[in-house]
């Protein structure tokens, strides 16, 4: 593994798990979805593909 850290920093092997909350709530998790369910489509549609369903 490559890792890069700050002069003096230490790497140590966490023992347990480890929980990375990435948003506040289920709203925000619905909002990061839909902001990126449109950016995926305004990129496809740039590229010329139509949408199937």
């Amino acid at each position: 593994m490559n890792l890069s850290t700050s002069k003096g920093a230490q790497v140590v092997e966490l023992s347990g798990d480890l929980l990375h909350l990435t948003c506040r709530d289920f709203s925000a998790f619905q909002q990061k979805q839909l902001a990126y369910a449109a950016a995926w489509a305004l990129e496809r549609y740039q590229k010329g593909k139509k949408p199937r369903w």
